[in-house]
């Protein structure tokens, strides 16, 4: 189980620090095969929990706090993904790779799941991989939101 990481400098210059996961147990409002296979570890305002192009190797769930994803463009500027508030998954992704950066935007506390536990427990339990669909669903649909607005 993953019980630490390390949280890397943001385009801030905030130096890098490490947390250490809470026990899945002190969380009441998660439930859920899935839940169960996380840690739960707090970020701090403006941290970054995954860059663009580093490997997508874990799953996240915002348990507390506001988390948005984005991406550098060519021209320095940034472009917003999406925005994430408790109860929200996010860091799912088609390929091995994640396509855009995750900062909380506040103190945040994140479930994060081991992306392989999560695969190979949706192949044996058929309501895992139901949750999993459910999941992907709820973030197309977001995509598809956010690119009405514009």
């Amino acid at each position: 189980m993953l019980t630490q990481t390390r949280i890397q400098a943001s385009s801030s210059s905030q130096a890098a620090r490490r947390v250490t996961a809470a026990p899945v147990s002190a969380v009441h409002d998660l439930g859920g095969p899935i839940e169960m296979m996380g840690a739960v570890m707090p970020f701090i305002r403006s941290s970054e929990i995954y860059g663009q192009d580093e490997p997508a190797d874990y799953l996240y769930k915002v348990v507390t706090g506001t988390v948005r994803t984005y991406k550098i463009l060519t021209d320095g500027r940034r472009q917003i993904g999406s925005f994430y508030l408790p109860g929200d998954i996010f860091g799912l992704e088609v390929g091995d790779e994640h396509t855009f950066s995750a900062e909380a935007i506040a103190d945040s506390r994140i479930l994060v799941i081991k992306r392989s536990s999560v695969m190979a427990l949706a192949a044996r339990d058929h309501d895992v991989a139901r949750q999993l669909w459910t999941f992907t669903a709820c973030e197309l649909q977001r995509v598809r939101a956010h690119s009405a607005a514009h």
